[in-house]
């Protein structure tokens, strides 16, 4: 199970902390699509992480721990698409935060993305 103690993010700036966030997101993505060989679909989403939301038996979370909260350092909710519509960083899905603008610019402008 995967957290970040929210101290811990207080002490960087919300840039790196939304960075770092992210990191840990597509961590627990990938372990879901190691155990179960598909990662969720737009409606499952982030759910997955948490509960068997595939009924899969080969799934092996909760992924992360509950602090996660799913939502971006300027309050805005995480962008999660499978498959991949914008092409972020040449991943089957994609994943990053609207940024301080609050705008979904499919991961260019300032939103922010895991490179």
């Amino acid at each position: 199970m995967l957290n970040l103690d929210s101290q811990d993010e207080m002490a960087l700036g919300k840039r790196d902390a939304q960075l770092i966030d992210l990191s840990i997101y597509d961590e627990a993505l990938n372990m879901v699509f190691q155990d179960v060989g598909s990662y969720p679909s737009n409606e499952i989403g982030f759910r997955v992480l948490y509960a068997n939301e595939l009924q899969h038996k080969n799934w092996n979370g909760p992924y992360l721990g509950g602090k996660m909260k799913n939502i971006d350092q300027w309050g805005n909710p995480l962008i999660y698409r499978y498959p991949s519509k914008c092409g972020i960083n040449s991943k089957k899905f994609d994943l990053y935060s609207k940024g301080p603008n609050g705008i979904d610019e499919c991961g260019a402008g300032d939103d922010v993305t895991k490179k």
